[in-house]
């Protein structure tokens, strides 16, 4: 089993195909005008809503990926948030971009 880190593990996970319905389903940090938003998402939530990903132990941090590999996040219990930025469309809310950081600021 390999020992990694959040941040780590946040770079290799792809959320560009996500979207949401409206923005009450999402934490806004942001807004940046023209239908633009910074979203806030907690990365243990994020791990939980990837397809590619599944928790095996939620108090050690322990996770296997679709390939069958299991890591354990080494700073699972510290808070760690993934900020998305997204645009409000006719259809949905759809990712931008996205980046993990440990505060709001960091994105700048």
């Amino acid at each position: 089993m390999e020992k990694i880190t959040m941040e780590k593990l946040m770079s290799e996970v792809d959320i560009s195909r996500w979207s949401w319905s409206w923005l009450g389903d999402v934490y806004v940090a942001e807004s940046l005008g023209d239908g633009r938003y910074i979203l806030k998402c907690d990365a243990r939530q994020v791990i939980n809503d990837e397809p590619s990903l599944s928790v095996e132990d939620p108090d050690l941090g322990i996770i296997t990926d679709a390939e069958g590999n299991r890591f354990e996040i080494t700073d699972w219990q510290d808070d760690h948030f993934f900020y998305v930025e997204v645009e409000k469309r006719d259809d949905g809310i759809e990712v931008i971009g996205a980046a993990f950081f440990t505060d709001l600021g960091g994105r700048r």
